[in-house]
């Protein structure tokens, strides 16, 4: 039995899954996530709190560096990770 899995992906309906996330703030033992690139230039995200199993299978945290998220976290790296946890964090 595998772990559990989250996705965050856009839909095109009303804006969409990714849109409708002003609340998701903590991904917490998803395990692998395919990428944070849906939640680039998402209208009202200001929080993400990236913890526990929860890995970045892309491994690109650029989307992290969003002007408009005011509270990043990301509790440990990963050898193919864009950048280093403390790089991203802030708030």
């Amino acid at each position: 039995m595998s772990g559990p899995r989250c996705s965050i992906r856009r839909h095109s309906r009303r804006g969409g899954f990714a849109a409708a996330l002003p609340r998701l703030r903590v991904l917490d033992g998803c395990g692998p996530v395919d990428s944070l690139t849906p939640l680039t230039g998402h209208p009202v995200l200001r929080e993400v709190y990236v913890t526990g199993s929860t890995v970045i299978a892309d491994g690109d945290l650029r989307p992290l560096f969003d002007p408009a998220l005011t509270v990043v976290a990301v509790e440990r790296g990963a050898p193919h990770y864009s950048h280093r946890p403390a790089d991203v964090r802030r708030g």
